[in-house]
């Protein structure tokens, strides 16, 4: 099997989903969502979590999500006092194991801009070189995706998008699960 590729910051960009009409596509992509967080919502997750992980159920690949401790000393951010504190972020979804993390997935659909959204970059920034000190340290490969949409990202520019991408191995959105599924396949030898 061939390692799938990364998906280049334009394409991301090019496919996010700028906004969803107030027409006969809203309502088709409403029921399409609809459909999949009956079965899933119900475990706390936001809508774009819970897709992702009902490709995840699909291939019978265990998840966990939360903090994972074994990226806490690896994880440095400045607090207001300049000093170094060690923090544990939470992972959306974690597969298989938090005990055993071959794919970290953080998830951020952003409908409007907000100021948030430069934490967002900068926390994701961070935990990227975390994830991979700790790979370099441990000697275990882990692979960090990051899901990206909404007209928020879109209106945010390339730039901010670019930021995103450049910071995990994988980026993906709405557009473009299918890759998200070649990822799963090739480094879980579905």
């Amino acid at each position: 099997m061939i390692k799938p590729e990364k998906l280049s910051p334009e394409t991301i960009f090019n496919t996010l989903i700028p906004c969803l009409p107030m027409d006969s596509l809203y309502g088709q992509f409403e029921s399409f969502i609809s459909e999949i967080i009956n079965q899933i919502y119900s475990k706390g997750y936001s809508t774009e979590t819970s897709i992702l992980a009902s490709i995840v159920e699909k291939y019978n690949i265990p998840y966990e999500a939360g903090e994972l401790p074994i990226l806490e000393q690896y994880f440095i951010r400045q607090s207001s006092d300049s000093d170094a504190k060690s923090r544990n972020p939470r992972i959306d979804l974690i597969l298989p194991s938090k005990s055993n993390p071959k794919i970290l997935i953080e998830s951020t659909y952003q409908l409007t801009t907000a100021s948030g959204q430069t934490k967002k970059i900068d926390a994701n920034d961070s935990l990227f070189r975390a994830i991979k000190e700790y790979s370099m340290d441990s000697g275990q490969e882990v692979i960090f995706i990051n899901f990206i949409d909404g007209a928020g990202w879109k209106s945010r520019g390339f730039a901010d998008v670019s930021r995103l991408v450049s910071s995990c191995d994988y980026a993906i959105n709405f557009n473009n699960l299918g890759h998200f599924e070649e990822i799963i396949k090739f480094y879980f030898n579905k």
